[in-house]
């Protein structure tokens, strides 16, 4: 039997889209259960519209991890570290979010963390997207792309 060599490129983009599937489906049945929840128990106005809000930031914040974990994995020498690595760097980025919450002075930290970019109360008050940090994961989410695409071209790979 002769087997097709497959490149390295196609494999972490297989890899990365599955991952991105699995956020869309995992968005959809949330999205899709949050408006018929709230529906049913709101007697106000429609919700719908801040329910989307908070949707999308989830989903930038949840790329932002997919792609940092990829980045680890494929910058680690080893498989089986990159995981315990990853849930320590979500780890630490919540501790940073919730040190910045002890004080108005601590407020830079919320740069340093993913998880304070997309807060529910400055989404759905009258702040809306915060366009700096719209650009700032824009430039991390490309910069997490490109570490994991070089770095997975010079792992060596244990078959």
């Amino acid at each position: 039997m002769i087997a097709k060599p497959i490149t390295r490129n196609k494999i972490i983009t297989e890899k990365l889209l599955a991952g991105l599937l699995n956020i869309l489906v995992f968005n959809m049945v949330t999205l899709v259960s949050s408006i018929t929840m709230v529906g049913y128990f709101n007697h106000g106005d429609s919700l719908t519209v801040e329910i989307v809000k908070l949707m999308i930031g989830m989903f930038i914040i949840q790329l932002i991890f997919l792609l940092m974990g990829s980045a680890i994995a494929a910058y680690g020498k080893n498989s089986k570290t990159s995981t315990p690595v990853a849930i320590v760097t979500v780890l630490v980025f919540l501790m940073i979010a919730k040190i910045a919450d002890m004080s108005n002075s601590l407020d830079f930290l919320k740069w340093f963390t993913p998880i304070k970019y997309y807060e529910a109360e400055i989404i759905l008050g009258r702040y809306g997207f915060s366009s700096p940090y719209l650009i700032l994961s824009l430039l991390i989410v490309v910069l997490l792309t490109f570490i994991t695409y070089r770095f997975y071209q010079k792992r060596d790979l244990k078959v």
